[in-house]
């Protein structure tokens, strides 16, 4: 399993820029995650792409 880290810069859309990316990517995330825009969050692998667990404090 391989996980990665970003920061949440937009909430609607909902956009993430992985950490040494500088571009934000949209990710699904989980239904009991309210992103806040600057959140860090950690994602997880799921199939060819990356699911926002939740913010990281």
């Amino acid at each position: 399993m391989y996980n990665k880290s970003g920061t949440v810069t937009s909430v609607s859309p909902f956009l993430v820029v992985l950490d040494g990316e500088e571009t934000g990517r949209e990710f699904k995330k989980l239904s009991s995650y309210e992103p806040k825009l600057n959140d860090r969050v950690i994602l997880i692998s799921h199939g060819s792409s990356y699911v926002v667990l939740g913010g990281v404090s």
